[in-house]
Formats: C-alpha cells, structure tokens, sequence
C-alpha cells in the first residue's frame, strides 16, 4: 500500500507541471490554445501615439497594501515562471485590492510572476517605445465579484494585471532610464528577499515559504505617477483575453547577478526565457492615468498631502520678505563641463540631466555657449512624453557666471509638482534671460500628459515666511 500511495503522489505532482507548451514555439501557440491568436493579445509595444489621454481619469488606488501582511507567502516554480502567492487574512475588509482610474470594479490581489529573457537586457514582455527591459513583474488581481482567480480568468473584465520593469544597473545608487522620467532609486530588498528562496525551486514544481512581509514599497503613489492601461490577454496559454493591463512608469533597478539568479532557474523543455514575443496592435487604444496633472493642481494636496502643505512653492516673492543679508557662490561652474547630458521630456516637463565627471576638479577647455539654442535644436526628439535623448555636453558657466548676478533671494519652500515635498531652499536670481517668441512656442509645442498646455502651479500661500537677502561673493 504504502508502494501504490507514493506511485499516486508522484503521479499527481506530475500533472501539477504539465509540460503542455513551451515558448521555444510561442508562435504556434494558438494551434492548441485558440485564443492565442486572437485580436486582443499581450504583450505589445506600448508607444505614445496608442494612448488616448483626451479624458482626465481618477488616479489609480492600491487599497491596504502599506499595512496588510499576507499571513502565508508562497515562492514556487510551476515549470513556466516563477509565482510569489498570498494567503490573506480572512477579513476582507483587510485584503488588499486595486480600483480607480479607468478600471470597472475592485480586483483583490493574487499573486507575483516575474519574466525573464535569455538575455540580461531583454528581459521583459512589453516594451516601452520600443525599448526592453532586463525582467518584468507582473501583479496579477482578480475581479472580486468572482469567487476566485480561476473564476475571474477566463471571464470578461476578471483580471487585471500590474506591470514594472527591471533595468541593470552597476551599483547600490541607481539613476533610472525610464519611459517616462528619470528616477533615483537604492538597491531593491524585495528583490533580495526572493533570490535567497531560489535555490529552494531551483527545479519545475517546487515550492517554498517565505517569510511574509508589506507589498507597500511596490504600490508607493509617490513613486509610480503615471500608468498606460489597454485591454489584453494572459501572456500565456490559455492567453484568456479577460485582462486589464496597467503599466506603470516606475523602473526598479536590479545589478546583472540578480537577473542571472532568475535565469538560472529550470524551466519545463530547456526553456531558457520565460517572455512571449510582441502581438500585433490591432487597432487597439490606451489610456492614460495619472495622479496628477496641472489642469486640477488646487486638487493635489487630496492624493499628495504635502501639496497642502504650509511651505509650498511657488510663491510671490517680494523684497519686503526678507530681512539677512548672506552671500552665495556657485563652485566649479565656469570650467566644469558634464560628461554626458540627456534631455528629457517626462510628460509634465523638461528636463535636463547631467552626469558629472568623477573627478570633481576635472576642467575642460573653452567651448562657445548657446544652452537654449542647443536645447531647442534637439525638442523634436524629445516631442514625445517619455522620449529622451543625448546632448552634447556643454558648460553651465553662461548661467551660472557670477558677473551676471547681482543678488538672490532665498526662501524655504517645495517641489512645485507632487509629492509637493518641503525640503527645498529655492534661491531665487534677479538675473533675466531674453528670450524669443518662437523659442518660447518651442516649448510650448511639446507634448505632455492629459494634454497639459502648461506645466505652471498656481501662486502658494506665503504664510509668514521670511525670505533671506544674498549677494555674490
């Protein structure tokens, strides 16, 4: 008896890993699975041009992800990719779920899967204007009118699924190439948690616990403003066409060995990847949701509390404020050219990055400046929200030149766009710059989120600051 109970159990383990498709054929998936060659598949090529932004949505809202802890979590290899699973508490009123936006309904939250090319740097399933990525996470929610994710999955408007990027970076401090904005982000733990579990579903159907802890580091609003939501299908057979996704504009970065510690997983059939290749468009549009914009700008401090803050910017800055008499100086402006600078439209502005020699006393020789000009001979690349491009670099020294300043104000105050965080001594100049018509309709011209035809916050209360005096050294 004891022969036949285990012949049974292996038997059953078995079927748990079916080795029914592999995506060393991705292409001829839909020869078994129909669906898989239906009109509305995933992943695509997620391009600005595809995305309807023409309605102003309701942000996107994680419900009680920052202080929910699943009571189980499960790390297992199902032969195809590698899934993180919860087991909630049985209050519902605690389990964490997705809605808002243009989404229809509350979607509890499922599980994790991640996806991984045979490649470092093309990982992911979508792509972002073209562009891959090393790996991919996808949340997977179900719609909670449905008793459970089989229920949901083969069921119109049953699932909705949650995508972030991974880019491979070199050490702890990261600066993000992302397709929409330029992100500083550390060294991600979660990551880390996963890749110590490895070893332990190093093969096709292994599972192991992990320890539970808060998915609120994911879902952080004020690190993921911007998402791109279309209708489409699992990425997978049976490429069920009942998913919502949202792509969210948050890029994680990850160093090589962590990407390789997934590659190293066995898959069924030798598989060495884990991501389908792109599907046709087929006419399909998205739509953009974004926490913010400057048309409701009085409405932020609803969704980012530090807009309503008491130190917000910008504001009237008036001599009669200030009182001290202090002196500036700008080091290393004059001589000091950056060894790489990227010009960037990130949807709600222009930005212009710069990448400092290590050397911190490295000078260059003598270069003729004309920033603007420069800036807008390259705005038809960056036309685009989310389109960067490399300029060549130039020296600052024209604006920062102390023989055209006279004297500053400085006064405590906030980023001027969400989070809205008050951390920022602004030091306002009396220099004025000259400037053309046309060369401002070039700015004008760019195109941002929710067809923003300006990137301005209204005047903040000064609520009784003191402004401080500043003259050049």
């Amino acid at each position: 008896m004891i022969f036949i109970f285990n012949v049974i159990l292996i038997s059953s383990c078995v079927s748990l890993i079916s080795a029914d498709y592999s995506y060393k054929n991705a292409d001829e998936w839909a020869n078994e699975y129909p669906q898989c060659g239906g009109s509305l598949q995933s992943p695509i090529n997620l391009t600005w041009h595809l995305v309807d932004d023409s309605d102003s949505n309701e942000p996107i809202i994680f419900e009680n992800i920052y202080d929910t802890v699943a009571e189980r979590m499960t790390l297992e290899n199902d032969g195809h990719t590698l899934k993180l699973l919860f087991q909630w508490p049985n209050d519902p009123e605690k389990v964490p779920y997705v809605h808002g936006g243009p989404l229809e309904g509350e979607f509890r939250t499922h599980s994790f899967q991640f996806r991984w090319g045979s490649t470092i740097t093309n990982g992911s399933e979508h792509q972002l204007g073209g562009k891959s990525y090393a790996m991919e996470m996808q949340t997977v929610h179900y719609n909670k009118e449905f008793g459970s994710y089989e229920e949901a999955e083969g069921s119109e408007n049953g699932l909705v699924l949650y995508a972030l990027f991974y880019v491979t970076c070199l050490s702890k401090i990261f600066k993000v190439d992302s397709r929409f904005k330029l992100q500083v982000e550390e060294e991600f733990d979660f990551l880390t948690k996963i890749i110590e579990k490895l070893p332990e579903v190093a093969q096709p159907g292994l599972s192991t616990d992990i320890e539970p802890f808060a998915l609120g580091d994911y879902f952080d609003k004020e690190k993921a403003t911007n998402y791109v939501v279309y209708p489409g299908s699992l990425t997978h057979p049976p490429c069920s066409e009942s998913v919502t996704w949202l792509i969210s504009d948050r890029i994680i970065p990850v160093s090589k060995e962590q990407v390789r510690a997934f590659q190293q997983l066995n898959l069924l059939n030798d598989d060495d990847h884990n991501n389908r290749p792109l599907q046709p468009i087929n006419g399909r549009r998205a739509k953009a949701a974004q926490n913010s914009n400057y048309k409701n700008a009085e409405e932020w401090a609803n969704e980012y509390p530090q807009c309503g803050g008491s130190l917000q910017s910008p504001i009237d800055v008036s001599f009669d404020l200030g009182s001290e008499i202090e002196t500036i100086k700008f080091e290393n402006g004059a001589d000091s050219v950056a060894e790489r600078m990227i010009l960037e439209n990130d949807g709600h502005t222009l930005k212009l990055s710069f990448q400092w020699p290590n050397d911190p006393e490295k000078k260059l020789g003598e270069e003729e400046f004309g920033l603007l000009t420069k800036i807008i001979e390259k705005l038809p690349e960056v036309s685009e929200p989310g389109t960067s491009t490399d300029i060549k670099p130039f020296k600052l020294s024209d604006f920062l030149d102390q023989n055209e300043f006279h004297s500053y104000i400085i006064y405590p105050g906030s980023l001027t766009h969400p989070p809205c965080t008050e951390s920022i001594p602004w030091i306002i100049s009396d220099r004025i710059i000259e400037v053309t018509e046309e060369q401002v309709r070039a700015f004008q011209n760019l195109n941002l989120f929710n067809n923003d035809d300006h990137n301005t916050r209204p005047l903040q209360p000064v609520n009784g600051r003191k402004a401080k005096f500043a003259t050049k050294s």
